[in-house]
């Protein structure tokens, strides 16, 4: 069979932020796991020291996969023609922009765009690396062509509303599976298709070859809205000085004043995430009391 490279389980716990003249320091690890696993982390630090802050956590494993390849011209050709009305790439960048999210020359690879009819939640496009990122070398998956197939998502969440109007801009918080089964070069195609699951939303992706060959599997990625990330509803743990030094504790979202901010249909997804961190946070509490009752 076909060799395949395979992620379970990523978690991206926070994100990896860059300020002006702030330099970090990156760190890639594998743990080796059983004869042909490890566990993959990438962590990063203040370039002056200090505590290491998790960014992405995963499972990664090697194989043979008995079943042949996939290559089927037609599927591919029969999602061209289903889903053959193309929306502007360009508006999709601008709006994410507006929004906080702004992807220079070199990681902008979705190039068309051609989302499904209003409910549907799929979307079809062309994805390639930009020449501003550079060659591509002998990498199974180049990063900026799976971030590329992660914009379309924007395309199949617009798809999924019957009133089809743009949902608000998202960020991934987690995969449950990633799978290559070979090589890919510098440009494809991707088709989305996103569902609700209760608060969350979730999308698999599929991205083929020009020759109708399946090259990858994304499944089960989650997202949450960008407001949820930048007001610090997302992450109920520990930032990045309490692993290595004391630090005043971050101050807590104001949560009616976001709730009148949101877009209605941010205002669920905004309380469900703010209850979740006070759970959070009352079982820390109560972990700690347990702790000081057994030492007294």
């Amino acid at each position: 069979g076909a060799r395949r490279a395979r992620f379970d389980e990523v978690a991206f716990p926070r994100p990896l932020v860059f300020t002006p003249g702030q330099a970090r320091r990156v760190v890639v690890s594998l743990t080796r796991l059983g004869r042909a696993g490890a566990a993959a982390r990438v962590a990063s630090q203040p370039a002056s020291g200090g505590g290491w802050v998790p960014h992405v956590e995963a499972r990664l494993s090697f194989g043979r996969d008995p079943r042949p390849a996939v290559l089927d011209a037609n599927a591919l050709e029969l999602l061209k023609a289903f889903l053959s009305e193309e929306a502007s790439v360009d508006a999709l960048y601008q709006r994410l922009a507006e929004g906080g999210l702004e992807y220079g020359p070199a990681f902008r690879g979705l190039v068309q765009a051609f989302p499904g009819d209003p409910g549907s939640g799929e979307a079809l496009g062309r994805v390639a690396v930009p020449p501003a990122a550079g060659p591509v070398d002998e990498s199974w998956l180049h990063p900026v062509l799976l971030d590329s197939a992660f914009h379309l998502v924007a395309f199949a969440t617009r798809a999924l509303e019957s009133t089809g109007e743009a949902e608000p801009a998202r960020v991934p918080v987690g995969v449950g599976r990633i799978e290559v089964g070979s090589p890919i070069g510098r440009e494809g195609w991707a088709h989305a298709r996103a569902r609700r699951d209760g608060a969350d939303l979730q999308v698999d992706i599929d991205l083929w070859g020009d020759a109708g060959e399946r090259l990858a599997e994304v499944r089960d990625l989650r997202l949450v809205p960008l407001a949820l990330m930048q007001d610090g509803l997302v992450f109920a743990g520990e930032d990045e000085d309490s692993a290595g030094s004391p630090s005043e504790a971050p101050r807590e979202p104001d949560l009616p004043q976001l709730l009148r901010d949101a877009e209605p249909c941010d205002r669920r997804e905004l309380m469900l995430a703010f209850l979740r961190r006070q759970v959070a946070v009352v079982m820390q509490l109560e972990s700690q009391e347990s702790v000081d009752l057994r030492r007294s």
